[in-house]
C-alpha cells in the first residue's frame, strides 16, 4: 500500500462516517448513484446491504465495477474504485444486517431504522466491494494552496 502513513488516518476517518455514495452504471450506460450505510474492514473492503429489486443490484449484475465516495466538508474525501460481489450464507447475512443496523441507529433515537430496512423491493442482498484503487483528498494536507491534495493509497 502506498503512503502507509495515511492508512490509520483514513481508517479513523471511515470509522467516524456512516454513509457512502455508491455509483454503478446502468445497462444503457447511465451513471447511477445511491447513498448507503456501509461497513468496512482494515483491508479497505467495503460492505453494504440493499434490496434485490433496486437499480444498483440490476446494474451490478450486468457490470460489477463500482465507485464509492465517502466525504465530509472539512477532513477528507475518500474515492474508491472496485468490484462488487454478492455475499451469501445465512450467518454472513445475519451478522452484516445486525452490524449495519447498529451503525445506522443513532444512540439518541432508538426509533430510527435505516431506509433499506423500511423499503420494499424483495429480499436483502449483501455485497462486498474489493477496492482496485483508493484515492484520498486530504483537505488539511498542506498549507500550500497549490499543492496537490490527492494521495493514492492503493
Amino acid at each position: 500500500m502506498k503512503h502507509e502513513n495515511y492508512r490509520i488516518q483514513v481508517l479513523d476517518f471511515l470509522h467516524q462516517q456512516s454513509l457512502m455514495t455508491l455509483s454503478t452504471v446502468s445497462p444503457s450506460g447511465q451513471p447511477e448513484a445511491a447513498t448507503l450505510f456501509y461497513l468496512f474492514d482494515s483491508d479497505f473492503t467495503f460492505y453494504f446491504v440493499t434490496r434485490e429489486e433496486t437499480r444498483k443490484v440490476k446494474n451490478i449484475n450486468k457490470n460489477p465495477k463500482v465507485a464509492i465516495v465517502i466525504s465530509d466538508d472539512k477532513t477528507m474525501n475518500i474515492q474508491v474504485e472496485g468490484r462488487a460481489v454478492e455475499l451469501n450464507g445465512v450467518n454472513v447475512i445475519s451478522d452484516l444486517l445486525s452490524q449495519v443496523s447498529q451503525k445506522a441507529l443513532p444512540e439518541e433515537s432508538a426509533e430510527f431504522w435505516p431506509p433499506v430496512m423500511r423499503m420494499e423491493g424483495g429480499e436483502y442482498k449483501f455485497y462486498k466491494v474489493s477496492p482496485t484503487m483508493i484515492r484520498v483528498f486530504d483537505f488539511g494536507k498542506s498549507k500550500d494552496p497549490w499543492a496537490d491534495p490527492y494521495v493514492i493509497i492503493l
